[in-house]
């Protein structure tokens, strides 16, 4: 594994927390700094440089406190399933076969993955008055 796996995947879950509660992005990477006992997201990315890594206990603190932090289902579940697995924050995977191809779709913090053999569509959750 790469010594940046760890810190792309805090990235990837600052990212995605960032879409899911409709704050900026430079906010949802500041908050997983702050959890990781970092002033900011900078200092993060310098303390990697000087030879920090992020391990994979790190990422899974994260994702419990942002987990925390995603409106509730029905259960009192997070509404959103978990991050660490296969793919990040997919958990709520559902299957099903269109003309004899089978498929997969999950929510992610708000995005839409489908995917199949050889195919992947991947639907963003717009913020509000944002266009991408």
């Amino acid at each position: 594994m790469k010594p940046t796996y760890y810190l792309k995947k805090l990235k990837e879950l600052s990212k995605r927390y960032a879409r899911a509660q409709q704050v900026p992005l430079h906010k949802a990477r500041d908050t997983v700094a702050e959890f990781l006992g970092f002033s900011h997201w900078n200092d993060v990315t310098k303390a990697h440089r000087a030879g920090w890594t992020p391990t994979k206990e790190h990422v899974s603190a994260v994702e419990s406190l942002l987990v925390k932090a995603l409106p509730g289902d029905d259960t009192g579940g997070p509404r959103f399933g978990s991050f660490i697995g296969d793919s990040v924050f997919e958990t709520d995977v559902q299957h099903g076969t269109i003309d004899g191809h089978e498929y997969s779709i999950s929510v992610s913090m708000g995005d839409v993955h489908m995917h199949g053999t050889g195919w992947h569509l991947h639907v963003l959750k717009l913020q509000t008055g944002n266009l991408v």
